[in-house]
């Protein structure tokens, strides 16, 4: 999971504001730790792919999914640093998003409509959700409407709340199913202990 967020900091005697970033990851064992932070000027595609290049040096390894904001600056340096891994937009970003469609007034009425859809038991229930509210809303917030159609990928993709169980973010199960060879990879292996 990456992040950034802008703090005012004392610099050369003038106080300017820089962008402070962090990597949170998941370890095998399923719980969740710290990978690195860091402070620079702005959250570019420049400063992105030194913090995430660090990272990778200090021995980053097997990046499968990664979660943030769509900043084009952090997507693009994601794509280029951690080939291979899948890019999700964060769930609390894309609420913020949807909400920022809508007056101040009808925020908390929304947010607390939207939060049904993660609460639901499986996909189905989901899919029938989001129907429903977009029903609901597409006179009144048809920005909203047309913004939620970025949520079905991630209400989908994060429906296993798995994460609640203990201090693991992720089951045992769930890791081991990550970590799996591929058919692939298997017939990698193979092919390379015939040619050794």
């Amino acid at each position: 999971m990456l992040d950034a967020t802008f703090e005012k900091v004392r610099e050369n005697g003038r106080v300017v504001s820089m962008a402070v970033v962090i990597a949170v990851g998941v370890r095998s064992t399923g719980e969740r730790e710290v990978l690195g932070t860091d402070v620079g000027p702005a959250e570019d595609l420049e400063f992105w792919l030194a913090f995430l290049r660090q990272l990778v040096n200090r021995g980053l390894r097997g990046v499968r999914l990664v979660t943030s904001d769509s900043h084009l600056g952090l997507k693009q340096a994601v794509a280029q640093v951690l080939a291979g891994s899948t890019w999700q937009r964060c769930r609390v970003h894309f609420m913020r998003n949807a909400l920022s469609t809508v007056p101040k007034a009808a925020q908390q009425m929304v947010a607390a409509t939207l939060r049904t859809i993660f609460a639901q038991p499986d996909r189905e229930g989901a899919r029938e959700t989001i129907a429903r509210i977009s029903r609901l809303f597409e006179r009144r917030f048809p920005k909203l409407v047309a913004v939620r159609l970025r949520l079905v990928g991630a209400v989908l993709e994060e429906q296993n709340d798995e994460w609640a169980v203990g201090r693991r973010y992720f089951s045992q199960e769930s890791m081991n199913k990550l970590t799996e060879p591929t058919q692939e990879e298997v017939v990698q292996a193979l092919l390379e202990l015939q040619t050794a």
